[in-house]
């Protein structure tokens, strides 16, 4: 097992970084600025002195409300220096959910720029809030009298020294919201030392150093986003930030990552699929490894991509729910990959200990398939504020000789494979009873994505006042013509009658979560008419 060396600080590393490399490029906007080395450690010093003197104290909660990337990295650095929760918060967000937030944390500052002024104002008047703004394109602070809301002008603060701050590594530092589409977000609460663990897992693994160049895709609100900000910012390299274009017109993509020489891209599985949608055979000389999260990579993807360029880019496979912070599983896809049903999720991390249970509690035995739980090697501080989640999901680990080690029941079903990786089987809620058989969804998905016609799959159950139907949502492969009576026959070769769908229904993409998931919550929800 690989050694993590203890003294391993990603705030300080990057401190180390800009006094080793003041003059290279931190950070590179789209057709933009330059960020160096040197003013992202100034600005983020004097951010934090800003924040310090403003008198936040130790653990304070301090939401990041931003339209920039860049503030919003420079937000997160600067709170951590001065010892603070830093809360990322996508600028697009639903009113509701955002009211949700902010009576939840109930903070007394927020990072912001004026164009959100009056949006917080209203929720600082509607919620009681004695709020101050730390506003970075301000220079005067002012008072609002119909509120009492308080803007702090950042740009007129000069203090770039660094702060005298001590931090706990494994004390809370940051709160990310599940992006579910419905119910109620909860805030899950990290530490520093689980950004620590995965970022020089993956700089130690990959061997990244000065001048590497890594994609910044995943949006604020989405704890993903951590590892396209602290594994450059860690190596010597440089976050290169999209065009906001680019989310919408994937057509541009390769290009993008062509033009920018990206060497690391790190990606939800839907957000690869549509780059392989639109690759060209010449491009990404640069690029140097793909890491894929968020949901499993399919085969049929797998041998397009290992069609188009072999091994030479290297695609690894990434498994961990945010209770955990990021990833905690890795597997370095190979060419051979797409003749299996499933592509692993591989191994864990080091010193991350994955177990499987059944439903009597019990480990399971090789093969069996149960709940993955994981023990990373830092405190898990659970739900904010939801306390009866935390003692249904952070529960004491009865394999464990210390009786305070905690580990997470993530949910997702698993098993093990004779050459010990692990395999993701789908959530355990996927799992339903139909004429009463029991049935994963999941295996019906992948038979379904393996037709040639089809690129993607999703099955929901729809229960009805007689019968219960399975409805299936289809990607086709390039907008072909999928015939339902052959896919039904193909169906009957490979699955039972009682887990054939009912009803097809063809689309032209998926609804997406905020953090690039399948939306599965709103395909449930589709309303299919019945005869019952």
């Amino acid at each position: 097992m690989q050694h993590m060396e203890v003294e391993f600080n990603s705030l300080y590393k990057i401190t180390e970084m800009a006094a080793l490399y003041p003059d290279e490029p931190a950070i590179v906007e789209y057709q933009g600025r330059k960020f160096l080395y040197k003013e992202i450690e100034q600005e983020t010093n004097r951010l934090a002195n800003c924040l310090i003197d403003a008198g936040i104290s130790k653990d304070e909660i301090i939401p990041i409300i931003a339209d920039k990337r860049v503030d919003t990295i420079l937000s997160i650095i600067a709170i951590l220096k001065a010892g603070g929760v830093f809360v990322p918060l996508d600028p697009k967000i639903q009113d509701k959910r955002l009211e949700h937030i902010i009576e939840e944390l109930s903070p007394r500052w927020i990072i912001s720029v004026s164009d959100h002024f009056s949006r917080i104002e209203q929720l600082a008047i509607t919620f009681h809030l004695n709020l101050t703004i730390i506003a970075l394109d301000q220079e005067n602070s002012v008072s609002l009298t119909n509120s009492g809301l308080k803007i702090l002008g950042y740009k007129a603060y000069s203090n770039q020294e660094k702060p005298n701050v001590t931090i706990n590594p494994k004390a809370w530092c940051y709160t990310y919201y599940t992006s579910g589409s419905t119910g109620t977000p909860k805030g899950i609460k990290g530490c520093l030392k689980g950004i620590d663990h995965f970022v020089q897992w993956e700089i130690n693994t990959l061997g990244l150093e000065k001048g590497i160049r890594v994609s910044q895709l995943y949006g604020p609100g989405f704890d993903a986003s951590l590892r396209d900000i602290f594994v450059p910012l860690c190596s010597g390299g440089t976050i290169c930030i999209p065009p906001n274009y680019l989310y919408s017109q994937y057509s541009y993509f390769a290009e993008w990552l062509n033009q920018e020489q990206i060497n690391i891209l790190h990606c939800a599985r839907i957000t690869f699929d549509r780059l392989l949608s639109n690759i060209h055979l010449e491009r990404l000389d640069a690029l140097k490894n793909i890491l894929i999260a968020g949901e499993a990579l399919s085969p049929k993807s797998v041998k397009k991509w290992m069609d188009i360029f072999g091994n030479r880019i290297q695609l690894i496979h990434l498994y961990g729910p945010t209770e955990t912070t990021m990833l905690k599983t890795a597997y370095f896809v190979q060419s051979g990959d797409y003749q299996k049903k499933k592509i692993p999720i591989g191994k864990p991390l080091p010193e991350v200990q994955l177990f499987l249970i059944n439903e009597q509690n019990e480990l399971c035995s090789n093969g069996e398939p149960g709940e993955i739980c994981i023990q990373p090697p830092f405190p898990l501080l659970g739900y904010f504020n939801r306390p009866d989640l935390n003692k249904k999901q952070f529960v004491n680990n009865p394999f464990s000789k210390d009786i305070h080690q905690v580990m997470y029941k993530t949910g997702d079903w698993g098993k093990v494979l004779e050459d010990g990786n692990y395999a993701f089987l789908g959530r355990k809620d996927q799992q339903v009873k139909i004429l009463g058989y029991r049935i994963e969804l999941g295996e019906i998905e992948s038979v379904l994505s393996s037709y040639i016609q089809i690129q993607d799959a999703v099955v929901t159950l729809q229960k009805g006042t007689s019968t219960d139907l399975l409805i299936a949502f289809l990607i086709a492969e390039k907008q072909q013509f999928i015939n339902e009576a052959k896919l039904k026959i193909f169906l009957k070769e490979r699955l039972p009658d009682y887990m054939i769908p009912s009803i097809f229904i063809i689309l032209d993409s998926f609804p997406i979560t905020l953090n690039g998931k399948i939306n599965r919550k709103a395909l449930a929800a589709w309303h299919i008419p019945t005869k019952n």
